[in-house]
């Protein structure tokens, strides 16, 4: 599928501001009935769309903010009765760099293939989609049997996608890599930050990376297209039909297979329904145990196999003795892919400390420099397990 970016040049007159922009700071604010963000909604919606959005006025819009830590994401909808047009998801992006690429490639593809919503518009600050009508799972949902059995099927099909993108297994680390660089630049606010960030200078990020690059360069994970962000926030159920929806493609690319499956896993452990400053908590006994981790795995590779033609077995081995093998392999990996799953979230958090816009939703609500100090020391205690069985 080729997409054609030079779209974003040949935009209308009359729609453009001086700059031909969208402003992604003024979507970085909290008040959403202000005029001002509500006029530029309307505007893209009716640049992307027209019909019956070129009949609407800026008081006719509502503005709903949904959840989402590192990018904006606005429900769009008409109060306007005499005029009928279906409400339309406005994403618009929190970050820069090459994922912004994979990500506008990645939703491309799945609406076209009906994994995703379909999209009415791409732009360089974001995109126009389909509003579709779902529950966001919840953390409880992840350990429900039923559930986590359609996620792992989900997870296999997504795993099968072929995707036009660049197919190196460590973009992910050298994302973290430029992510931890930016840590001088940040100026702590209080004794909390200021503790946290003392704690993260001191830790070797390029000599730690290096170590995951060994460690990994005996992994038995193929390479697959991985989401590498499946906690219950990015994944939907629909309301019609009850259908998953993996949604949020910012760290979408080519990546182990097994960082994808252990990195949910490590979801199970992590609640970000907290009330109280750091806004977070992770409670190690909420991993998977042995059983919970089998049913989840014979979903995923039964599906897999499924899709691959039956390709799960090696030769001489029955049914049962590929099942077990391909599981147990990936039981093995826990701890290596764990401290890769810490160690990336952990830069994750700078990055989004760095970017985050003074003032803005996102800058009150959580404390990122505590959730990086948190991952690493997690990383630390993954790492002397795995040091200690290998």
């Amino acid at each position: 599928m080729i997409i054609n970016f030079s779209c974003f040049m040949e935009l209308p007159e009359r729609a453009l501001d001086a700059s031909g922009d969208v402003s992604t700071e003024l979507f970085a604010t909290s008040d959403v009935k202000s005029e001002q963000i509500r006029s530029e909604a309307l505007r893209i919606c009716q640049l992307y769309v027209g019909q019956q959005w070129n009949d609407l006025k800026c008081s006719d819009v509502a503005l709903e903010r949904l959840s989402g830590m590192t990018n904006y994401v606005f429900k769009v909808s008409n109060r306007n009765p005499q005029v009928k047009v279906d409400p339309l998801l406005l994403r618009i992006h929190g970050s820069v760099g090459h994922e912004l690429v994979i990500e506008t490639v990645t939703a491309s593809i799945l609406a076209e293939r009906n994994y995703g919503p379909q999209l009415f518009g791409i732009f360089p600050e974001g995109r126009l989609e389909e509003f579709v009508e779902a529950k966001e799972l919840q953390l409880c949902d992840l350990y429900c049997e039923d559930m986590s059995a359609k996620i792992a099927r989900k997870a296999a099909q997504f795993h099968g996608l072929s995707i036009p993108v660049l197919k190196c297994q460590w973009l992910l680390l050298q994302t973290a890599k430029d992510y931890f660089s930016l840590l001088p630049s940040i100026k702590p606010r209080n004794e909390a930050e200021t503790t946290a960030k003392k704690f993260i200078e001191s830790f070797d990020y390029e000599k730690e990376i290096e170590f995951l690059k060994m460690q990994l360069s005996t992994s038995k994970s193929p390479i697959v297209f991985c989401h590498n962000d499946l906690q219950e926030g990015n994944i939907l159920s629909r309301v019609d039909n009850k259908q998953l929806l993996f949604i949020d493609y910012e760290y979408s690319c080519y990546n182990y297979r097994n960082f994808d499956l252990v990195n949910h896993f490590l979801e199970w452990t992590a609640n970000y329904a907290v009330d109280d400053s750091p806004f977070f908590e992770f409670i190690p006994a909420r991993f998977p145990s042995r059983a919970q981790l089998m049913h989840f795995l014979s979903e995923y590779f039964s599906t897999s196999s499924q899709l691959k033609g039956g390709q799960l077995q090696q030769e001489g081995e029955t049914e049962e003795e590929a099942m077990e093998r391909a599981c147990q392999e990936v039981i093995d990996e826990i701890d290596l892919f764990s401290c890769y799953s810490h160690l990336f979230w952990s830069s994750w958090g700078i990055c989004v400390k760095y970017h985050l816009a003074p003032g803005s939703a996102n800058d009150l609500t959580f404390g990122y420099l505590e959730y990086t100090m948190k991952r690493l020391q997690l990383y630390n205690e993954a790492k002397l397990k795995l040091l200690s069985t290998t």
